[in-house]
């Protein structure tokens, strides 16, 4: 993963993107614990120009530059293939701007937090008609206590996604009724916090 940060950071040095920050199963790895991913999702906002348009073109020649080759809807940075999703509506860009600084292997490396994480695996879910394919991640933001679950309410009802967020809570309180003896993480959840 270093390559891809350091290409990454080279690429925001040299205003091929405006920004990024690491999204996705990375991403959870980073703030909770390591989890094995095959990819590593990055959200991006491409600088715009005078016309106020962005380019594909600029960013393709730099990422060739910095020793990226691209493959197929991926570039790859040594052995990790990176997935770029461009903040292309207010909820992504506004959890670009949010996101924090950390230290990954003496890099600094920007990273979604958690709460935005949490919102946009739910928004993902949904939108895709793949209901909550990451509920495992979700549960493990809750039993971490990694997550404030209010913050992602009033997070996802600002963007217009308080259905999904209800939802969402309403199917995790059916989970949890149907575990023998649910967990904290379950019980938190169905007492809404």
């Amino acid at each position: 993963m270093r390559n891809a940060l350091l290409a990454l950071n080279a690429l925001v040095a040299d205003g091929a993107i405006a920004s990024y920050a690491i999204a996705g199963r990375a991403a959870v790895s980073l703030h909770l614990e390591p989890l094995s991913t095959e990819e590593l999702e990055v959200l991006v906002r491409l600088p715009t120009h005078v016309d106020g348009t962005a380019t594909l073109a600029a960013l393709h020649a730099d990422i060739v530059a910095q020793g990226g080759s691209i493959e197929d809807a991926r570039i790859r940075f040594g052995t990790w293939p990176v997935r770029l999703i461009a903040a292309n509506t207010p909820l992504l860009d506004e959890a670009l701007n949010d996101a924090t600084t950390a230290d990954v292997d003496g890099i600094p490396t920007r990273i979604l937090a958690p709460e935005y994480l949490f919102a946009i695996a739910i928004v993902d879910g949904c939108q895709q008609d793949q209901r909550y394919r990451n509920h495992r991640h979700l549960a493990m933001f809750m039993e971490h206590d990694a997550v404030d679950v209010s913050a992602v309410r009033i997070l996802l009802a600002r963007h217009g996604f308080g259905v999904q967020a209800e939802e969402f809570f309403t199917w995790l309180d059916a989970v949890a009724t149907l575990e023998p003896t649910p967990s904290p993480y379950w019980t938190r959840i169905a007492a809404g916090k």
